[in-house]
């Protein structure tokens, strides 16, 4: 006697898991597992790349003015616009609250990170409009390149935090790559970075 069983429903419960394990709920785009697993994965195949850390200046301000409802959809918002100005090899990633990371693929010199990334800074200074609230929102992104800022996920997204928060140090709304002689960041959340 030969037993069939539908294992479809079963097989689509686990892909919505795996999804939501490598997923940001709000969002949608990739979380930071994933940008680990990927960085790790680049790493092993010797690839040239560059990480972009942002996060958007005035956030809690957005959340305080217009509510959490408008933050929430700023932040989707923020994912597409991101995902906009990116190559089809690149991808977005969601580390939490308004923190985002930009993985560049196939990277062959540190000029076109600089061109990838005053595309997004420009695109992201456009005029916001949700829900009839209209609003400006600046970011600053910070920059580091494998392998020459580090050799390790954990290195490579300390490097790129610690540019952005030194860009943020410089006045905020602009971008900035990584230097070795660069100051520690005392502002920097340790969580978000180990």
């Amino acid at each position: 006697m030969l037993i069939q069983t539908d294992i479809t429903a079963q097989k689509k419960l686990e892909n919505q898991l795996k999804f939501k394990a490598f997923h940001d709920s709000l969002t949608g785009v990739p979380n930071r597992m994933m940008l680990q697993k990927q960085v790790q994965a680049a790493m092993e195949q010797k690839e040239r790349f560059g990480l972009l850390f942002l996060d958007c200046d005035n956030f809690k301000e957005v959340n305080d003015q217009f509510g959490h409802d408008i933050g929430d959809a700023f932040l989707i918002q923020y994912a597409h616009r991101l995902t906009s100005c990116i190559r089809a090899c690149d991808e977005v990633y969601r580390l939490g609250g308004d923190e985002f990371v930009i993985l560049l693929r196939q990277i062959e010199r540190c000029e076109e990170i600089q061109q990838i990334m005053e595309r997004i800074h420009g695109e992201l200074q456009k005029e916001w409009s949700i829900e009839s609230c209209i609003f400006t929102a600046t970011s600053t992104i910070g920059a580091a390149y494998y392998p020459e800022n580090g050799e390790s996920f954990q290195e490579l997204l300390k490097q790129a935090n610690q540019a952005l928060y030194e860009g943020k140090r410089q006045g905020k709304n602009n971008v900035n790559f990584y230097k070795k002689n660069q100051p520690a960041a005392d502002s920097i959340d340790k969580g978000s970075i180990v």
